[in-house]
């Protein structure tokens, strides 16, 4: 199984989100994720390249999930495996002992939603703004072309070519020069 997103930024998000339930989407009320992402030791190049295993935690509602993401044609198409966990020092070691660092660390806001078989995501990230996501899983498919028609679906919304991303929001956190002070 693996996971395809398309993201952009979102310039109104008030009305994108009375769009969205006017489309049918039922969203759940929002919540804080507070992300560790970590990278191989040896990986000095970002995005990390396809083939290379990202390892994140989330803490949400004080509960934790360690995901292991691992790029396929690009950043937003990826291997994607997740599992709850209790104890996150003890995961941090692991990952530590496993040979990874933590690269970067991300702060949102998060109101999830359902349009259809998509995952809708509106989210207000710390030191970048407001983004949307789409979100499929797949087990075959070509990922360039699922991508594509999910941008479709955002097109639908008001969302141009010039508000999508093409990385994640730890990449673009670093982009900006905001890296909560990891060494690179």
């Amino acid at each position: 199984m693996f996971e395809i997103e398309i993201k952009a930024r979102v310039r109104d998000m008030k009305s994108l989100r009375q769009a969205l339930i006017a489309a049918g989407c039922v969203f759940a009320s929002p919540v804080t994720q507070k992300d560790r992402i970590f990278v191989p030791v040896t990986v000095s190049e970002f995005p990390v390249p396809s083939g290379v295993n990202v390892l994140r935690v989330r803490e949400q509602n004080g509960k934790f999930e360690v995901n292991l993401k691992q790029p396929r044609t690009n950043e937003l198409d990826c291997l994607e495996v997740e599992f709850p966990a209790e104890k996150p020092e003890q995961i941090f070691e692991m990952f530590r002992i496993l040979g990874f660092k933590e690269f970067s660390r991300v702060s949102k806001v998060r109101e999830k939603g359902k349009l259809r078989d998509l995952v809708v995501c509106l989210d207000a990230v710390e030191g970048l703004g407001e983004f949307i996501e789409l979100e499929k899983m797949a087990e075959s498919g070509d990922p360039v072309s699922l991508q594509e028609e999910l941008f479709k679906i955002l097109k639908e919304f008001g969302v141009t070519e010039k508000d999508q991303v093409n990385h994640g929001y730890d990449i673009l956190l670093m982009e900006k020069g905001i890296d909560g002070g990891f060494p690179r």
